[in-house]
């Protein structure tokens, strides 16, 4: 409609002048880093995970958070616990 600014990024289309403009000047609202990989992941894509005190994990596949997962312990992932 008229007005309003198009932001497409890698076939997403988002919509909205101050949504658009938020994902230039902040990168953090679109991508995140895959704790496993340390890689860049499109929030919108990535496979999510978030642990029993609330923090989210963006994965970039299904393989990268299976491997996270066998790395994890009571220790290193808050509110973890084992597979019964």
């Amino acid at each position: 409609s008229a007005g309003r600014m198009h932001a497409p990024w890698q076939g997403v289309l988002r919509i909205g002048r101050a949504h658009a403009l938020n994902m230039r000047l902040n990168p953090s609202t679109r991508f995140a880093k895959d704790p496993l990989t340390d890689r860049a992941v499109d929030k919108s894509c990535a496979v999510i995970y978030a642990d029993a005190s609330g923090r989210v994990y963006y994965f970039e596949s299904e393989a990268a958070y299976s491997a996270f997962m066998a790395l994890a312990e009571g220790s290193t992932v808050a509110g973890y616990t084992p597979a019964r």
